[in-house]
Parts: structure tokens; C-alpha cells; sequence
């Protein structure tokens, strides 16, 4: 606790240090609210939640279309194929609470098909 207790008293007696210090933890704060969406006076930022939600759906899809082929090409009776079941009903069900929307899944004739 001392070594904070001294740190503290360098920084202080130093006006300099205290500027700078001050000026870097401001520009921090300034800086991570824009980012996050919570500064409009600087622009809408990069992490609106419309956009974080639109990069979700798209991962979703992906990650259910791999599931989904995964559970076509799987062994029947195989605890591979019911694992890969049980993948797309959980990622389908996260697409649905995430978008409102019902993801429509292509039969496996079909990733069969388009595969080959």
C-alpha cells in the first residue's frame, strides 16, 4: 500500500504529470463512449447495436448452416448426429430470439445436392 501512497505523491507534486494523466483518463472515457454509441455529440460511433445485431444474425446463419450440414453427413444412430441436432435447434432458437424470425432450414437433400 505504501508503493501506491508514494505513486500517488510523485504524480501530485509533479503539475505536469497530473495534466497529462488527466488530459489520457478524459480522452479514454471520450474515446470508449463514442465507440460504444453513448457520445452522439461525435458521430454515432462504430458499435451501434443495430449493427452488433446484423453481424449476430450473419454468424447465426453461418453457424447453423455448418451444424446443419454437419447433422446431414452424419452417421444415422451415430451420438454425433443427435449432438449436431441438438446444435442446430439451440443456434435456430437463438436466431429466432435475436431476429424474431424463423430461420427456414434446407432439407439435407438439398445441402446434399448443392454440395456435390
Amino acid at each position: 500500500m505504501s508503493a501506491l501512497v508514494a505513486f500517488i505523491e510523485a504524480m501530485s507534486n509533479n503539475p505536469t504529470r497530473v495534466v497529462l494523466t488527466t488530459t489520457s483518463v478524459v480522452l479514454f472515457w471520450v474515446f470508449a463512449a463514442w465507440t460504444l454509441g453513448f457520445a452522439p455529440a461525435f458521430g454515432s460511433g462504430f458499435a451501434r447495436s443495430e449493427d452488433v445485431s446484423v453481424i449476430q444474425a450473419y454468424l447465426l446463419e453461418d453457424a447453423i448452416m455448418e451444424a446443419r450440414i454437419r447433422y446431414c453427413t452424419a452417421p444415422n444412430g451415430t451420438p454425433m448426429k443427435s449432438f449436431f441436432f441438438k446444435t442446430v435447434n439451440q443456434k435456430v432458437a437463438e436466431y429466432y430470439t435475436l431476429t424474431g424470425l424463423n430461420y427456414p432450414l434446407p432439407t439435407c437433400e438439398e445441402l446434399v445436392y448443392a454440395a456435390n
